[in-house]
């Protein structure tokens, strides 16, 4: 506990959270002053909305303390992740014993991409305490399953009023962060379905586990589309901006997106072809438009667009985004179309997609960076790309500006310390698929075998379906790094048992 608050704690003061915000940041604190401002009605076709509506109620505390409101909201975030570790450490010392749980917890601890994952405005942060929270219940419902360890407390099973208790408890955190991002329904699915194979359970309390636990997560979901979605949007369409995010990733694959794909790609090429100014719409003016389903341009802008002259045909996709289709066809119809488009180019080029998710998946895997150029792992700003006014401040604390800050203040001596080592504080991820590995066949336990299934099918899910963005992993940081301190703490009893022998 000395430790987390220590490091938590430099880097609180090292890095506030920052001002100048990117489109996925802008939107969340967009949705977050919603309801602060008494709006509950934020459901979107940009389906992120479970970050805001945890923060928010901190949000709506803070507000009255004006500068400080930042600082409160930073203060809770990097509270609720400082409890991971603390929680990682109680499932396994529960099952497996005090001097291993303390191994694992400070591997998870000392993971960079968790100590800076609360100094932004995204939801990785939240869906990785979630995670831990229900992985942390799970653990407590379960009877410990394998062979007995040196210092293991004596087996224990949970009454079923607690065990039913600690069940919901897993699955309205499994909900929470679904509602965050709604992809990590797969993962929520894939968590529960770790549940049948316990042999320690019979087969009845193994399918009453499987259905409450899913039924609850899904229930988390069910009550936002009634209560929330359905009277924002109109549609029970959950997402509208699926498809096209996936269109990136396939030129980043190498996948060509061309006329001859099929009829779907014609069409979309035909309306990127069209001479019109493109309408920007990742901006925060145009955030309302996501609560529309249907076209956002005005009769007249439409009717301007379809009379308006083809300029040069388009023959292949290299932007990133079509925001025109988006606003001249509608959301949820431009991501059918889109869709349909990113099923033709992969039938096009099978072989293709295949080895290049196969690569995306390892670089998942390992953390490697994929695209040097595009991506950083450090979601915080480094220490070499802000400017400091270094005629106030003291200490070594001094007003920032750069992408991220304007003005607000940075420590700046833990900053060039955690810019300086971070990459090389991140190498020992490269031991992942090998600590996969090690939960799958050695491990024994379901506390290291279900959340090494859980990231075979995050990496997949990552690899396949989406450009691999670095702060991708910091939802999934404490499965990482739960595995690679098992796998170590594994690895120093069997030193101390060979130790022993040989003496």
């Amino acid at each position: 506990m000395a430790l987390t608050g220590l490091l938590r704690g430099v880097l609180f003061v090292s890095y506030p959270l920052g001002s100048v915000l990117d489109d996925n940041q802008a939107f969340q604190r967009y949705l977050i002053d919603q309801l602060v401002g008494g709006n509950l009605l934020i459901g979107s076709l940009r389906p992120y909305v479970g970050y805001p509506l945890a923060i928010a109620p901190i949000a709506a505390f803070a507000a009255p303390f004006g500068q400080f409101e930042d600082r409160i909201i930073l203060a809770v975030q990097v509270g609720l992740s400082a409890c991971v570790p603390l929680l990682i450490y109680d499932a396994i010392r529960r099952r497996r014993g005090a001097r291993e749980a303390f191994i694992v917890a400070l591997v998870v601890l000392l993971d960079p991409l968790g100590l800076q994952a609360p100094h932004v405005w995204l939801p990785e942060w939240w869906i990785a305490f979630c995670i831990v929270v229900a992985l942390w219940a799970l653990s407590r419902f379960l009877p410990r399953s394998s062979p007995r360890r040196e210092h293991s407390p004596p087996l224990q099973i949970e009454t079923k009023q607690r065990g039913t208790l600690l069940l919901v408890v897993a699955g309205l955190m499994m909900g929470a962060a679904t509602l965050a991002r709604v992809n990590f329904a797969l993962i929520a699915a894939v968590m529960g379905a770790t549940l049948l194979p316990i042999r320690a359970l019979s087969i009845r309390r193994r399918l009453i586990a499987f259905t409450v636990f899913g039924a609850i997560s899904a229930g988390v979901l069910g009550a936002y589309l009634l209560l929330i979605h359905y009277p924002s949007t109109g549609t029970f369409a959950l997402s509208c901006l699926t498809a096209g995010p996936l269109l990136p990733n396939l030129v980043v694959k190498g996948v060509p997106v061309e006329r001859a794909n099929g009829e779907a790609t014609q069409q979309m090429f035909d309306l990127l072809s069209v001479d019109v100014p493109q309408p920007i719409i990742m901006t925060v003016d145009s955030y309302p438009y996501w609560q529309i389903p249907g076209v956002w341009a005005t009769p007249d802008q439409l009717a301007a667009f379809e009379r308006a002259p083809r300029g040069e045909p388009v023959t292949r996709m290299t932007s990133t985004f079509p925001e025109v289709i988006y606003y001249y066809l509608g959301a949820c119809a431009a991501d059918s179309l889109l869709a349909r488009v990113h099923a033709e180019a992969i039938a096009a080029h099978p072989l293709t997609f295949a080895l290049a998710s196969l690569r995306a998946t390892a670089h998942v895997f390992t953390q490697i960076p994929i695209d040097t150029g595009f991506y950083d792992r450090m979601i915080v700003p480094r220490y070499e790309t802000l400017t400091f006014d270094t005629t106030r401040g003291a200490f070594g604390f001094h007003p920032a500006s750069g992408s991220v800050y304007s003005g607000e203040w940075v420590w700046t001596p833990g900053a060039a310390a955690f810019s300086a080592i971070f990459d090389l504080w991140n190498l020992y991820k490269v031991l992942t698929p090998l600590a996969i590995l090690w939960a799958l066949v050695r491990a024994r336990d379901w506390l290291y075998g279900a959340p090494a299934v859980w990231l075979i099918a995050f990496a997949l899910m990552m690899g396949v379906l989406t450009r691999v963005e670095p702060r991708y992993y910091t939802a999934f940081y404490p499965i990482y790094t739960l595995l690679l301190g098992g796998m170590l703490a594994d690895a120093l009893r069997w030193l101390r048992t060979s130790r022993k022998a040989a003496s």
